[in-house]
């Protein structure tokens, strides 16, 4: 979709109960199939911008726009249909592959579209590897498969809700070192026609993103691809350092 720009105008944001924000004045634009990774210290608020992004909290109107539409607090439904979101749990549920697939469609997808949406996460040959394919179950909480299978089932029921922005909060922090270098592979390649937006705490996985927007509690401190943030020597070369050190 041709100019499907995210827009952050101004965008203000507080827990319910809360006087002060926990997100300040935020200005910020995404172009269509751009990769944007958030980063900085805990508690800096990338994770709350994004679940404020996708809409996971019930608010009246805030200082966003997807596609040209802007975000209507009463009209959640259309406007969660723009994203699909994957966190570290992966949270599967206690049924099959397939239908756990399907789930990101309202467990109305095809089989068709299930398999496709396997392989763009990676997840279809190694489900043909189990002792009963696409209908091997899960088991409680996913406890049948690996951290990383798990996530790339998360990933495929992302993709089959065929959304155009994919949001990936903190996805690889709970798996191992390689399953986590396979996923930040999946997640590259699925730029090509997604906008992706991450949250991550390593910072070796943003390198290559199109932008990196830089939190200092609950503000945007800097934006830039990571050379040009490297050549500034401020909040981000401080992060590196940190994280290197460590």
């Amino acid at each position: 979709m041709t100019g499907y720009k995210l827009i952050l105008d101004n965008l203000n944001f507080a827990y319910n109960g809360q006087a002060k924000n926990v997100l300040n004045g935020l200005n910020l634009e995404i172009s269509e199939n751009e990769m944007v990774a958030f980063v900085g210290e805990s508690g800096s608020g990338k994770s709350t911008l994004l679940r404020t992004i996708v809409g996971l909290y019930d608010r009246s109107d805030l200082g966003l726009s997807v596609g040209g539409v802007e975000f209507l607090g009463s009209d959640f439904k259309s406007w969660r249909e723009n994203f699909a979101y994957v966190d570290q749990s992966c949270k599967l549920f206690d049924m099959t592959i397939s239908e756990n697939i399907a789930l990101g469609k309202g467990g109305q997808a095809t089989t068709e579209e299930i398999e496709i949406a396997a392989k763009r996460a990676a997840a279809h040959d190694f489900i043909l590897e189990q002792e009963n394919g696409y209908e091997t179950a899960c088991g409680e909480k996913g406890a049948s498969l690996s951290g990383g299978q798990k996530q790339r089932i998360a990933i495929a029921r992302a993709l089959v809700r065929k959304a155009p922005v994919l949001v990936f909060d903190e996805a690889t922090s709970a798996l191992d070192t390689e399953s986590a270098r396979e996923i930040m592979e999946t997640i590259h390649e699925l730029r090509t026609d997604h906008t992706v937006l991450m949250v991550t705490h390593n910072l070796s996985n943003v390198v290559t993103a199109d932008k990196i927007v830089v939190m200092k509690d609950g503000a945007i401190v800097e934006v830039g691809t990571h050379e040009e943030l490297v050549a500034k020597g401020g909040e981000y070369v401080e992060l590196l350092a940190k994280e290197n050190a460590s």
